[in-house]
């Protein structure tokens, strides 16, 4: 008959059945075989629990905006989808972060690499779907500008905005567009809107003015000066003359007179400056004259008549002008403004009887007639 042999476990703290866990591992296992006469010998073996399951990676899609400076940097917390392992190791995950450009726009595939920690990995993809959704900046916008002028159309002011962007300037627009008529009136401003845009869609504004003013005075044209003599009989003279015109390069110039007698009226003896003033719809104005001069050339009526004198008792007499004057007129001068020559005339015995005495009526403007008075 055989020998009874007893086997025993002596360390291991584990039995078969159990589950072992990567905790502790290897595990160590000890037994003992025991014969009846109580000799006894033991082995050993280790049970060694590996994890050789890769971890699970899942990853999910985002959108990330690009910085004013054109990047965005996108860690792989943002792209993981809550990957897992069996084993509570911590996971890594690569790479750590990614950086996107302005060439980056749209959507762009990153792989994940998920691993655990005993070095199994996964990897899975995502979808970075990176946007520019920063304006551009306008840094210089163009200056407002006046045009003298009263018609004309609007400049193209884009090549003095200067405008930057990270992703760079696709276009530069202005309303109303270059070539645009004014509104035809002096002072009128009329605002010019910039628009800038991106390769991306985004806009920025700004705006200037384009102020019409007329400083071009308008022009007036005067008559040649006039020179005429008086009406029969009158110190004055009715003088017509031509209205002076004005012309602009604006319409609505009106002329007014603004010194002297309207065209028609009786002018007075010498220089008359007559005056007008050409206005145009902004205010501009432009002036001329001219004169009118009236001179007297008709002589006076020399009226005279006869005097009878008797001599003194020393033979002499003296007859005035004023004496043998009947009434001379004139149509300008005063009666008592008159000149006679000569004024006085002298008689003595040699004279007795009819004498002729010619006298010279002189007027103001130096027009004379003469008239002969018989001096007794």
């Amino acid at each position: 008959s055989g020998t009874i042999v007893t086997v025993t476990q002596i360390s291991g703290g584990v039995v078969p059945g159990d589950f072992l866990s990567i905790a502790g591992s290897p595990h160590t296992i000890v037994y003992r075989a025991t014969d009846a006469v109580g000799n006894s010998s033991t082995c050993q073996f280790t049970v060694a629990v590996m994890d050789m399951q890769a971890p699970n990676a899942v990853c999910r899609d985002i959108t990330v905006n690009l910085s004013s400076t054109g990047s965005a940097t996108v860690t792989s917390a943002q792209i993981n989808g809550g990957s897992s392992d069996n084993c509570p190791a911590a996971l890594t995950y690569a790479p750590a972060t990614t950086t996107y450009t302005c060439t980056n726009l749209g959507d762009n595939n990153i792989t994940l690499t998920v691993t655990d920690g005993v070095g199994n990995t996964a990897v899975c993809v995502a979808t970075v779907t990176v946007r520019d959704v920063t304006a551009p900046a306008i840094t210089t916008c163009p200056a407002n500008v006046t045009v003298n002028d009263c018609y004309g159309t609007i400049p193209s002011l884009t090549s003095q905005l200067v405008a930057t962007d990270a992703c760079g300037v696709t276009g530069v627009i202005q309303s109303p567009t270059a070539g645009s008529d004014f509104s035809p009136v002096s002072g009128m401003v009329n605002v010019v809107t910039y628009t800038v845009t991106d390769a991306s869609g985004n806009t920025t504004t700004c705006t200037s003015t384009v102020t019409l003013i007329d400083n071009t005075a308008p022009v007036v044209s005067c008559p040649a000066n006039i020179t005429v003599g008086t009406d029969v009989d009158q110190c004055t003279a009715v003088v017509t003359y031509s209205i002076p015109t004005g012309t602009d390069n604006c319409p609505n110039v009106t002329v007014s007179r603004t010194g002297g007698l309207a065209s028609g009226s009786a002018f007075a003896t010498g220089m008359n400056t007559v005056s007008y003033r050409a206005t145009d719809a902004a205010g501009n104005t432009a002036d001329c004259s001219f004169t009118v001069t009236v001179n007297d050339l008709q002589a006076p009526v020399a009226v005279c008549k006869d005097v009878t004198v008797n001599l003194n008792s020393a033979g002499n007499v003296t007859v005035t002008a004023l004496q043998a004057n009947g009434g001379s007129i004139d149509n300008c001068t005063a009666f008592g403004l008159l000149g006679y020559t000569p004024i006085t005339a002298n008689y003595n015995c040699s004279n007795l009887g009819d004498n002729d005495y010619t006298i010279t009526v002189t007027d103001a403007a130096g027009n004379s007639a003469t008239c002969v008075s018989t001096v007794t």
